[in-house]
C-alpha cells in the first residue's frame, strides 16, 4: 500500500464514525458467547429469574440500547447542522472528532448487541443468570453514557468551545511543523535564491508533473519520500502548490530539475496527497482559517455576536504569540551538499498575520469591541515578538487604526474604539474616573 493510500486510509478512519461502534458490536458479540459458555459451566444463580422474567428483562434492555442509540445519532444530526450554521462547516471535522461521541455509540451497540446474544441463548432449559446480570450492567453503563454524552454536546457546541478545541489543534499542528525556535540572531524567513551556480543542475526545469487523477486540494505530501528519490537521483524538486492550493485535473504538481538520472514519476505522484478538504494535522495555517470563518460568522449580521468573535481572536492571538517565536524557513530540504533537493512553499510569517487579522478587522468594522480587542493583540506582539517580525504587526495596526477613523464619526467613540482592551469591553484603564 502507497504512502498516500495509507495516509487517506488513516484519516478516514480518524474521522469516520463507524469504526469503534463497530469493533464495540463485534467485542459485544464475542463476549456475550464467552460469558454464555461460562455460565454453562459455572451454574451462576445471581437473580434466580425464570425464563420468562429474563426474557421480559432483556427485551425491554434491547429496546432501551435501541432508544439510545437512535437518540444519540439524532442529537449528532442536530449538532452538524448547527455546527455548520452557527460557526462554520469547517468546524464539523474538529467538533464530531471528540472520541467520547465514538466510544458512547459503541458502547450503545455493544449492549444491544450482547444483550441479543444473550436472549437468543435464553431458553426454557437454561437462563444465563451471569448473562443476564452483565446485560443489567450495561443498559445501567449506557443510561449513564447517554447523559454524559446529552450533557457534554450541550457544552461542546458553544463557539468558545469550538474555538478553544481548534486552537488546542492548530498548536499541536504548529509544533509539529515548526519545531525549531527563532534565535536571537536569526534573519525573519525570505525566499532563498534557487542556486543557480550548481555545475550538475540545469537552470530551468527538465520537466513538469502534473495532476493526472480528479482534482483536488493539496492535503499532505511525504517529504522524505521526496527527498530520498530526488537524492537518488542527484536532482531536484519544487513541489508547485502549497498545502491548501487546489490543484486542478492536469494542474502542474512538481518541477523538476533532472541532472542526470531522471525521477520516477510514479514515486512522485504517491507522495503527495490531493483531497477535497484540508486536514490541521499537516497545515497548520487550516487553524487560523477556521478560527477566522467562526469569527466572521459570529460577525455576520445574521447572528451579530460580537462576544464570541473576541474569544475566537483570544485563540488567534495565542497562535501568533507561538508562531511569532518559531523558526518559518522549513520549505528547503538539503541534500548532502547542502544544495536544496527539494523545496516547498510555506507561508510566511507575513502570512500568518493576514490570515488571522484581515478579514476580522474588516468584517468587525463598527463593532468596538473586535476594534479594542485586537489593538490589545498588536500591542501585546509588538512588546514580545522579534524585531525583525513587528513589521507586519505595526502594518496591521496602522490599517486598524484607519479602520476606526473611518467607520466612528463621534470623536468620543473613536477614541474609545481605540484603546487596548484585552475583553473586548469591560478591561481597559480609563483615563478618567467613572462618574
Amino acid at each position: 500500500m502507497s504512502w498516500a493510500a495509507r495516509f487517506r486510509l488513516r484519516e478516514h478512519l480518524d474521522t469516520a464514525l463507524w469504526p469503534i461502534p463497530c469493533l464495540f458490536g463485534l467485542a459485544g458479540l464475542l463476549v456475550g458467547m464467552v460469558v454464555w459458555r461460562l455460565d454453562r459451566w459455572g451454574g451462576w444463580a445471581l437473580f434466580d429469574f425464570d425464563r420468562g422474567g429474563a426474557a421480559a428483562l432483556l427485551v425491554a434492555i434491547v429496546g432501551a440500547t435501541l432508544t439510545f442509540m437512535g437518540t444519540a445519532f439524532s442529537v449528532l444530526l442536530v449538532v452538524v447542522q448547527f455546527a455548520s450554521t452557527q460557526l462554520s462547516p469547517r468546524a464539523l471535522r474538529v467538533s464530531l472528532s471528540d472520541p467520547l461521541y465514538k466510544v458512547t455509540l459503541g458502547l450503545f451497540v455493544a449492549s444491544f448487541v450482547y444483550t441479543m446474544t444473550i436472549l437468543a441463548r435464553t431458553s426454557g432449559s437454561f437462563v444465563p443468570q451471569l448473562g443476564l446480570s452483565l446485560a443489567v450492567i450495561l443498559v445501567a453503563a449506557s443510561l449513564v453514557a447517554y447523559v454524559i454524552l446529552i450533557s457534554h454536546l450541550r457544552r461542546s457546541m458553544r463557539p468558545v468551545i469550538v474555538a478553544a478545541r481548534v486552537g488546542e489543534h492548530g498548536r499541536r499542528a504548529l509544533a509539529r511543523i515548526y519545531p525549531d525556535a527563532l534565535g536571537a540572531d536569526a534573519l525573519d524567513q525570505r525566499p532563498r535564491p534557487f542556486p543557480a551556480a550548481a555545475p550538475t543542475a540545469p537552470l530551468t526545469p527538465t520537466r513538469s508533473v502534473t495532476n493526472v487523477g480528479a482534482p483536488g486540494i493539496l492535503v499532505a505530501f511525504d517529504a522524505q519520500r521526496l527527498v530520498d528519490e530526488a537524492r537518488r537521483c542527484h536532482a531536484r524538486i519544487t513541489l508547485v502548490p502549497a498545502l491548501g492550493d487546489f490543484v486542478r485535473r492536469g494542474g502542474p504538481l512538481f518541477s523538476l530539475w533532472e541532472p542526470a538520472t531522471p525521477l520516477d514519476e510514479g514515486r512522485l505522484l504517491e507522495a503527495v496527497v490531493l483531497g477535497q478538504e484540508r486536514t490541521l494535522d499537516h497545515d497548520p495555517a487550516f487553524a487560523f482559517r477556521i478560527l477566522v470563518d467562526v469569527a466572521l460568522k459570529a460577525l455576520s449580521p445574521s447572528i451579530n455576536d460580537p462576544t464570541s468573535a473576541v474569544m475566537v481572536i483570544d485563540q488567534l492571538h495565542d497562535l501568533l504569540s507561538y508562531l511569532s517565536l518559531r523558526r518559518l524557513d522549513v520549505g528547503q530540504y538539503p541534500a548532502a551538499g547542502g544544495q536544496p533537493c527539494l523545496i516547498t512553499d510555506v507561508p510566511s510569517w507575513d502570512d500568518y498575520v493576514s490570515l488571522a487579522i484581515d478579514e476580522i478587522r474588516r468584517f468587525g468594522a463598527g463593532q468596538p469591541q473586535v476594534a479594542r480587542r485586537l489593538r490589545a493583540v498588536f500591542e501585546d506582539l509588538l512588546r514580545d515578538v522579534p524585531e525583525v517580525r513587528k513589521a507586519a504587526v505595526r502594518h496591521e495596526l496602522d490599517l486598524l487604526v484607519q479602520s476606526v477613523e473611518r467607520t466612528f464619526e463621534d470623536a468620543e467613540d473613536r477614541a474609545r474604539a481605540s484603546e487596548a482592551d484585552p475583553q473586548g469591553i469591560g478591561s481597559s484603564p480609563r483615563s478618567t474616573p467613572p462618574r
